[in-house]
Parts: C-alpha cells; sequence; structure tokens
C-alpha cells in the first residue's frame, strides 16, 4: 500500500517502497547519476547498481517520491531513507568515507536506534530546467522530500538524528531551501576501497566536493495539511509514536 507521508502546496510526498511506483523513483536515480560520469552510462545500468543494494536487499531503507496531486505517474523527485541495521555495515556512509584514524575514533557515535540517513537523491529532468520559477520547484520539492523523510526516520522509527554525503552543489540546495546541513570534519571519500566508483561517477566524487553532513532543520516541519483528512494518509506513521 502507498503511504502518503508528506504535502507541501500541491507536492505530495509518498512511501512507494512496497509498490509497484517504486519503479518510478529509482528511474529517477538511474536518468539523474548517469549524469554524474564524464563516461557514457546506461541509465538502466546504473539504476540497478544503485537501487539494488545491500540495504535494499535488508529491507532497512524507505523510497519516498515526490509527485504533483499524489499523482505518481507526474513525479518530481526521489530521496532513500537508510535506517540502518544491526552489525558491521549499518549506514553506507561508514563504507563510502572514512576519517584519518577511522570511524572507531571518531567523536560522534552512531546509533541504529538514533540515527538515519538520506541517500539517492533525484529529480525529474522537468525540475531542472534554469527558469527562476522552475529553480523554486526544484527547492520546494527538495524541501518537502526532507520533511518527509524526517517524519519516516522520526515518526514511525524513532530516530532523531539524519546524516548525508552530498556535493557543495546539493549541500547549497539544501540551504537554499531553508534546511540546514551542517559539514562534519574528518570523513574524507575512501579511495582506497571504492577508487573504481569514484572514478565511475567522477562529476560527484573527484569534482563534485563531497561532504559528510549532519542534517538539520527537519525537524521544524510545519504539520502537513492533505487534501483529504489526515487520517486517511498519516496514521501508518503516527501509530507508531502512540504505541
Amino acid at each position: 500500500m502507498m503511504t502518503h507521508v508528506y504535502q507541501l502546496d500541491d507536492i505530495s510526498v509518498v512511501d512507494v517502497t512496497d509498490t509497484e511506483d517504486l519503479l518510478i523513483a529509482h528511474k529517477l536515480v538511474g536518468n539523474a547519476y548517469a549524469e554524474l560520469s564524464s563516461q557514457a552510462l546506461n541509465p538502466t545500468a546504473v539504476e540497478n547498481e544503485l537501487t539494488a543494494d545491500r540495504f535494499f536487499e535488508r529491507r532497512v531503507t524507505r523510497t519516498l517520491l515526490a509527485c504533483v496531486d499524489g499523482r505518481t505517474e507526474r513525479p518530481l523527485g526521489t530521496m532513500r531513507v537508510v535506517l540502518g541495521n544491526a552489525g558491521d555495515d549499518p549506514f553506507e556512509f561508514l563504507d563510502l568515507m572514512s576519517p584519518t584514524d577511522g570511524w572507531e575514533n571518531f567523536t560522534e557515535h552512531f546509533s541504529v536506534d538514533r540515527d538515519f540517513e538520506i541517500s539517492r537523491i533525484a529529480f525529474a529532468q522537468a525540475a531542472l530546467t534554469t527558469s527562476a520559477r522552475a529553480c523554486q520547484r526544484h527547492l520546494k520539492t527538495l524541501r518537502a522530500l526532507t520533511f518527509a523523510a524526517g517524519r519516516v526516520g522520526q515518526l514511525r522509527f524513532r530516530r532523531t538524528r539524519a546524516w548525508m554525503i552530498a556535493s557543495q552543489r546539493v549541500a547549497n540546495a539544501f540551504r537554499r531551501s531553508g534546511l540546514l546541513p551542517a559539514p562534519i570534519a574528518g570523513p574524507t571519500p575512501n579511495w582506497q576501497r571504492h577508487k573504481s566508483l569514484f572514478n565511475q561517477f567522477d562529476k560527484y566524487w573527484v569534482t563534485g566536493g563531497p561532504t559528510f553532513y549532519r542534517l538539520r532543520g527537519w525537524e521544524s516541519a510545519p504539520r502537513p495539511r492533505y487534501p483529504s483528512p489526515a487520517s486517511h494518509h498519516d496514521a501508518y506513521y503516527e501509530e507508531h509514536v502512540r504505541a
């Protein structure tokens, strides 16, 4: 069942993890991330590589799709929430980046009971045009997706801290949308382990200035006003708070 997670004006954000509309979100990821390479990558191959990963297979992710008025055939963008799992590999950022002295000596102590990760952010091409109106639409979509990710993390799974790896361009988009990505000093891309991946997506990992962030600002999301009664859409998440 598709769950309506957040509403910002006419932008609906739905959880498509367990629906056929998951394929729409995955296609957005494949198309967007193929553009992050100076090579001519096949978007379908990129989609398969980046969406059917170990976190998806462990069922510790939720995939969100922003669309117009709840109509998934009119997608605007997507975002993935990684909820982590017990063991040696709870979050993707712990593998992709590493502080000089290793995560075991890092000042932050991550917990699968407290933290979640935001990743696989992608937008429909129509949202990326250069007109001022389209740019504002893009930023509003990012804001709606992030508020929805926070509701999934906090309301359903009681997570209170959000982390992400983002390029300078993406971090600036978060700031322009009113959110607060706080850079965390220390972690840098783990080239020794992921040289091939980083060279494949070189526009992100080589020239994009990827940085590790704690994302703030989503906690103050206004309560959404749904086009139909909130209980119809929201109870699935809020019942976990009362439980």
